[in-house]
């Protein structure tokens, strides 16, 4: 029977350019400085000065191993620690080495390796690859089969399977043509069946189906005949088996040992949880006994020897290895026990208890413990970093600061434990942008940055200074809102019911009720005629207006006449645009339409490339429409890491180059 094919790939690695951060690598990191008008990247020491002079477009992965992948006039090559080019800048893609092997992409778009001298070990001749059994192996595909290599370049099993597969026990799942093999590294095939899929499920055994049903098999014979509609390994010789959309426990045989009657199973290597009709939920060991009679809403994965339960009114406890409920059900949350403690929560009220249902960290000790400033031994003794207990609480603001409050007053501490502002204001809010702390201290209002240093002088007309952005300050004066300046003078008068704050130059504003956008000159862009504000993305916004959706532009100007049903931005900043007949088109950043819909269906991928879908094939095109893959295919995949597609036709898969 005709097997459904499908097309791996390995993912090892994206290449990205390595930002410039003094994150040292081999004592070196990577930087940039401006040459001709044009970014370009060196190494520097720790001292900052240049160990290799800046000559490169990009750095696309650090040192390691002494040797790093550069990048000079689009091409990727290796360098030495000395600056050495070891391999020249010729090929189109070099990924990390593995092993001894620099996996290198020719311009052909075919792969080949290159020891770490820069020796070839395997041509550049092979459409895909990837690495096996304990990084010993290389499975290489070339015209469409796939072929078993040691990282030697020794063929071990000749390119003749459409499919193979690593199945984790020195042994590999193949498709030659219509049926399943199992082959060792060597070649030698150590069970063939004419299922239409197969999967191992242990050491020596698999499940495999014959229309649409599954059985088990050993590497010589049937166990079990095809009748179920799915099939785990469970433990030792037992498996989880679903027929008639319940699971049951069989042996390998088939016979039965619980009949199916959960809607869900869950193995453990000690128990396993399983789900009764009407979502209850019991643990049985592997000898087929309860752990408890009670059922459950919820088990918990265990942890500290104790499973988080949920009883039939939606409170928590914890059950231990003996089916006792060792802590009753009372929370309305329970979290998992680690290191010894575990959050759980009591009429609304956080803290964390041990498993004797003690409590260690108080309500109020919760945030610094969360935050690392508290910690606690193996005893359950206490204990504070850099003098934390002497504040009353601590707020986790961001990843890199909190606010602390010591006798009813707010300061601001750094992850280190830096005290960047002192307990003396009244309250401290970080702001949007993250660059900025605004202190209160009674009415008069401060503005600082994250090093702490005081912006500006003091704010001390206004009602509330509310937040920062584009170097406005957002601010409520004699009941409206507008903005400041950082030297306290009103630039957007106070005239408006909401704002939201600046970005790219504009602003959301809402005006007798109806939102609009403004300038920093307080020009209205768009006028306010809207009852919910466009959402801008730089030279672009989406308006919603009733249930149709329009693009415009910074000037408030409509980029597309016709009305439209839905409005998705990609990731790389274009639009994909549906009309009311439900066919998808494509604008660009700015909003300008590049095509109009005509696709029944559009998906964006890296590059700019979009998967189009017309009324029965699918294809690919790039950001002006042009089709670098013919839609003449059923089924199209993109690879991430090959910057390469799959897809199928009625002769099976190929791999398809975008032209």
């Amino acid at each position: 029977m005709s097997a459904t094919l499908k097309t791996f790939f390995f993912i090892f690695f994206i290449p990205l350019a390595v930002q410039a951060q003094q994150v040292l690598h081999e004592g070196v990191y990577a930087d940039k400085t401006t040459i001709n008008n044009k970014n370009t990247w060196g190494f520097k020491n720790k001292k900052g000065k240049w160990e290799i002079k800046p000559q490169f477009d990009s750095v696309y992965h650090y040192f390691e191993f002494g040797k790093a992948i550069a990048g000079k006039e689009k091409k990727y090559g290796v360098i030495d620690r000395s600056g050495k080019t070891i391999i020249p800048f010729t090929y189109q893609e070099i990924l990390p080495q593995i092993k001894h092997l620099f996996p290198v992409r020719s311009e052909k778009a075919k792969w080949g390796f290159l020891s770490v001298e820069g020796e070839q070990v395997f041509p550049e001749l092979y459409d895909n690859f990837r690495l096996s059994y304990k990084d010993k192996h290389l499975l290489l595909q070339k015209d469409f089969r796939w072929g078993i290599y040691s990282i030697h370049n020794k063929e071990l099993v000749p390119p003749l399977y459409k499919q193979i597969d690593y199945s984790n026990h020195k042994s590999y799942r193949v498709l030659p043509f219509a049926n399943w093999q199992i082959i060792q590294p060597n070649g030698t095939v150590l069970s063939s069946t004419d299922a239409d899929t197969l999967r191992m499920l242990t050491k020596t055994t698999a499940s495999f189906t014959l229309q649409g049903r599954k059985g088990i098999r050993n590497l010589s014979k049937e166990l079990c005949p095809p009748q179920f509609e799915n099939i785990l390994h469970a433990h030792d010789s037992l498996y989880f088996v679903k027929k008639n959309g319940y699971w049951g426990l069989v042996t390998e045989s088939g016979k039965y040992i619980l009949e199916p009657q959960f809607e869900e199973v869950k193995a453990y290597p000690n128990y396993f949880i399983a789900t009764l009709k009407y979502r209850e939920r019991k643990i049985y060991t592997w000898n087929l006994k309860t752990l408890t009679d009670e059922s459950y809403l919820n088990i918990a994965d265990s942890s500290g020897g104790l499973w988080a339960v949920q009883n039939n009114i939606d409170l928590w406890g914890y059950l231990n290895s003996k089916g006792e409920l060792k802590i009753s059900c009372r929370y309305s949350k329970a979290g998992p026990f680690k290191n010894g403690l575990a959050k759980v929560t009591l009429q609304g009220i956080s803290y964390y208890i041990n498993a004797y249902e003690e409590q260690i960290i108080t309500p109020s000790e919760c945030s610094y413990y969360e935050s690392g400033f508290l910690k606690v031994n193996s005893s359950f003794q206490k204990f504070w970093i850099k003098g934390m207990h002497q504040y009353e609480q601590l707020t986790i603001l961001s990843d890199n600061y909190y606010r602390i409050k010591s006798k009813n007053n707010y300061g601001i501490l750094n992850d280190n434990g830096n005290l960047l502002l002192p307990c003396e204001y009244t309250n401290i809010e970080l702001s949007t942008d993250q660059k900025f702390f605004i202190a209160q201290k009674k009415k008069v209002y401060y503005l600082y940055n994250t090093s702490g240093q005081l912006i500006g002088p003091p704010h001390k007309r206004f009602e509330r200074v509310m937040d920062v952005s584009e170097g406005l300050i957002k601010i409520k004066y004699k009941g409206g809102l507008g903005f400041c300046d950082l030297e306290d003078q009103i630039v957007i008068s106070t005239q408006y019911d909401a704002t939201g704050l600046f970005n790219n130059g504009i602003c959301a504003v809402k005006l007798r009720g109806k939102w609009g956008y403004i300038d920093r000159g307080e020009r209205f862009i768009l006028q306010p005629y809207y009852n919910e504000p466009a959402v801008f993305y730089g030279e672009a916004g989406i308006l919603k207006e009733n249930n149709d959706y329009h693009l415009i532009n910074t000037k408030g100007k409509l980029t597309i006449e016709y009305p439209l049903i839905n409005i998705e931005r990609t990731a790389e900043g274009f639009y994909i645009i549906q009309n009311k007949a439900g066919l998808y088109g494509l604008a660009n950043a700015s909003g300008k339409e590049l095509f109009p819909p005509k696709y029944k269906a559009i998906k964006a991928y890296p590059g700019g490339i979009f998967i189009v879908t017309d009324d029965e094939y699918s294809g690919a095109i790039d950001g002006t429409g042009k089709i670098v893959i013919s839609i003449k295919y059923h089924t199209l995949f993109y690879d991430p890491l090959l910057k390469m597609y799959s897809g199928s036709m009625e002769k099976g898969w190929e791999t398809v180059k975008v032209n």
